[in-house]
């Protein structure tokens, strides 16, 4: 049964990515995922129903899709499995298999590359006719802090423009800030009606892939 009274406040994740970058671009990051309202219970029952070996390939799919062509996860804590009052929390250590990108003296970093896998993909939008059930409304935070030796020893550092889009139904903004040897990027998502026109929600997933693909540029004059 559907409660109207639902809101995006109610129905959300929160994401929480702590990046270490060492000098040579390898990433080691913590990941802190905050599960409310229709997230916590399907999650609940998703792990309450496993076995903890089967916890980090579940883990995995609260972020990026392709994240185990990429990253290593393991130490995986769950918080609040049992607790109905509380967010459920599920909490992992990411190692990269590999180097971040270079050119040159110039390293680049998605800084939203957990922040999901397109949700929309399989839902044939171009061809769609009719309304997207979205179940709830909802709402996505990702806060993303970057720190680490490559930082350090960047002379500039290039940060992607904030902007924001708003359509009544669908919202999303982002935010790019640096203070000192640390920058922190924030992406917050809100889906607001219960179903959404298909062409609509086309144009915003469009929108946020393009987010999706935003790179800091890390400079330094000593390669």
């Amino acid at each position: 049964v559907r409660t109207p009274e639902s809101t995006p406040e109610q129905n959300r994740v929160n994401r929480i990515i702590d990046i270490d970058l060492s000098a040579e671009g390898t990433i080691t990051a913590t990941a802190r995922l905050e599960l409310l309202g229709e997230f916590g219970r399907g999650a609940r029952s998703q792990f309450s129903d496993a076995e903890r070996a089967e916890w980090t390939n579940m883990a995995r799919a609260f972020l990026a899709g392709d994240l185990d062509k990429r990253f290593l996860v393991d130490s995986v804590i769950i918080e609040g499995l049992n607790n109905m009052e509380s967010p459920m929390i599920i909490s992992f250590r990411l190692l990269s298999r590999r180097p971040i990108d270079r050119i040159g003296g110039t390293a680049f970093l998605q800084p939203f590359q957990f922040s999901g896998h397109d949700r929309w993909r399989d839902y044939l939008l171009k061809e769609r006719e009719s309304r997207v059930d979205l179940g709830v409304p909802h709402r996505f935070f990702d806060s993303v802090t970057i720190r680490g030796a490559l930082v350090d020893a960047s002379d500039s550092i290039y940060l992607p423009a904030s902007q924001e889009v708003d359509t009544g139904a669908l919202g999303f903004k982002t935010s790019f800030t640096r203070e000192g040897a640390i920058v922190t990027a924030t992406f917050e998502q809100a889906y607001r009606d219960y179903s959404i026109p298909a062409p609509d929600l086309l144009e915003f997933s469009i929108r946020r892939k393009a987010v999706l693909e935003n790179r800091l540029k890390l400079w330094s004059a000593t390669k």
